[in-house]
């Protein structure tokens, strides 16, 4: 059979020949996406040191809904203290608000985080620091504060002398010291990290 004669028969049949083209095409794309996705949630390292030594703990309400739910501070020192088994612990927790202090308000996610955080995961600042243990204590009216790199571009223009710089977030006053790495938003897209 010649290409002429092939074409010929399927412009004839052009109704099929359409169908069978947009089935191969969905095919196609179908398992694109399939690969794209599982890819992305399972076959590429997370953006960690040692992502297979990670471990999230939870804790789980006693009773039929067995709900999950975090530690309370409390809690999660007394397991810090006593734990033998991890190198270390960190913990975490996230709330929508609202960063004012450069011209206009910003809503953020908004993650407290103990000190150990950006340690047990293996990721530095690009630019000033992260918080240290020295600064893990109560009190005093100036917090500090770390961005992430997406905030640091839209909302600071991406200024170097940002660092230093006070910002409110809660009606409580926070100075910037540091900047995390493009991408990096542990946990849940986090736009700031302060303790």
């Amino acid at each position: 059979m010649t290409l002429r004669t092939t074409l010929r028969s399927l412009l004839r049949q052009w109704r099929f020949s359409g169908l069978v083209a947009i089935t191969i095409g969905l095919g196609i794309g179908t398992a694109t996406t399939a690969y794209a996705i599982l890819d992305a949630l399972l076959l590429r390292p997370l953006p960690y040191q040692e992502p297979d030594q990670l471990v999230r703990l939870e804790s789980r309400m006693s009773g039929p809904a067995g709900n999950a739910s975090g530690f309370s501070l409390a809690d999660f020192e007394d397991l810090r203290r006593t734990q033998r088994c991890l190198t270390e612990l960190a913990a975490y927790i996230q709330f929508d608000n609202n960063l004012t202090g450069h011209g206009t308000s910003q809503a953020v996610k908004m993650t407290f985080a103990t000190p150990h955080l950006f340690g047990v995961l293996g990721v530095r600042a690009v630019l000033g620091r992260t918080f240290t243990d020295a600064e893990d204590r109560e009190g005093g009216d100036v917090r500090q504060l770390v961005l992430s790199h997406g905030l640091w571009q839209s909302y600071f223009g991406g200024d170097r002398r940002v660092l230093g710089k006070t910002v409110r977030l809660r009606g409580d006053t926070y100075t910037v010291i540091g900047v995390m790495p493009p991408g990096f938003r542990y946990p849940d897209r986090a736009d700031v990290w302060c303790h």
